[in-house]
């Protein structure tokens, strides 16, 4: 701080010297002796030093309004210290002007965003009221054609839900409730729901109830245990799918699918990757496992993943919820 500003006040310390030098100067032509001189050089220089000590002090304490200020998240710039002289009352106001415009950007961010999030809720939910019909009439029908038919309905039921949670997941608003549930009462849903492509790919389930509470957001959570079971079907075509609870207090779903190349393992999460799987999985899109890693971030769940080629994949869900995070 000291080396800071003394390179904003050099300046200063030359004028100092020069008038401090031409004072000497112009005393000595007068015939004034080197005595006299000195003393008042002297006084001269004591009384610019306790102006400087002064005005140091006041750079010491305007640098630790705004240090601190730094450090602390605000949504408000009311902090900023008292300006000292025009100039830094031209840098408030330009702050003031910046902060404003970004403002109205964030505030003009806000709206379109809630506008869009009401679109695509309203279109959700309205594309569900046909998707409801056309499930009724192939479960009322259950021939070979129609259970296909009927998988390929989930399908799209699938992306359209994928598409309303992409939206609100990135919203800082979204309406977390935090409750006790039961896991089972998250998983049974889901496996009625995907009943159909079990019967069809010839699949073995191997799932005992789980009998254990979790405190989260049910909605959320079945959403990611739903995208979790979805890819265990869509990458497994022989075989079974095992869920299962761990010592560790976490829900395990296990297939025996094509499993995932070591070198995409770390990238599974990343939004619009698709590696190995994409190209056996021409539909891949990339986005749900990039979903259910942001939503278990926001839930404050664990999450991770174990897999092989040709073996299959493991997925654990954290059952305990560490903190939540906010973006």
């Amino acid at each position: 701080m000291l080396r800071g500003y003394l390179k904003k006040q050099r300046r200063i310390f030359v004028l100092m010297g020069m008038m401090n030098a031409v004072f000497a100067f112009i005393g000595s032509l007068n015939g004034l002796t080197w005595d006299v001189v000195g003393y008042a050089v002297f006084l001269a220089t004591a009384l610019g030093m306790l102006v400087v000590l002064y005005d140091y002090w006041r750079y010491r304490e305007t640098q630790h309004i705004l240090q601190t200020e730094f450090t602390r998240i605000t949504l408000t710039i009311e902090g900023l210290p008292i300006p000292a002289d025009s100039i830094e009352e031209s840098y408030q106001k330009l702050i003031h002007i910046l902060y404003a415009e970004m403002s109205a950007v964030a505030t003009r961010a806000d709206i379109a965003h809630s506008e869009l999030e009401s679109y695509y809720t309203t279109w959700a939910h309205q594309i569900k009221n046909p998707i409801a019909a056309m499930r009724l009439v192939l479960q009322t029908n259950p021939s070979q054609v129609h259970r296909e038919l009927l998988n390929e309905l989930i399908k799209i039921e699938q992306y359209v839900e994928m598409v309303l949670q992409y939206v609100r997941t990135d919203y800082v608003t979204t309406d977390y409730v935090f409750r006790s549930y039961a896991v089972d009462d998250m998983i049974r849903p889901v496996l009625r729901k995907y009943a159909s492509v079990f019967i069809t790919k010839d699949l073995t389930l191997v799932y005992e109830p789980i009998c254990v509470d979790v405190v989260t957001d049910d909605k959320w959570l079945s959403f990611v245990i739903e995208q979790i079971i979805s890819n265990a079907l869509k990458y497994t075509s022989s075989g079974s799918i095992t869920i299962s609870h761990t010592p560790d207090n976490e829900l395990l779903i296990a297939d025996t699918g094509i499993g995932i190349d070591s070198a995409d393992l770390p990238r599974v999460f990343d939004k619009g990757f698709t590696g190995f799987n994409g190209r056996y999985e021409k539909t891949s899109t990339g986005i749900g496992l990039f979903l259910v890693k942001r939503i278990m971030a926001k839930l404050g769940h664990k999450l991770r993943i174990e897999s092989e080629v040709g073996v299959g994949t493991r997925v654990y869900i954290g059952l305990d919820r560490a903190r939540i995070v906010a973006d």
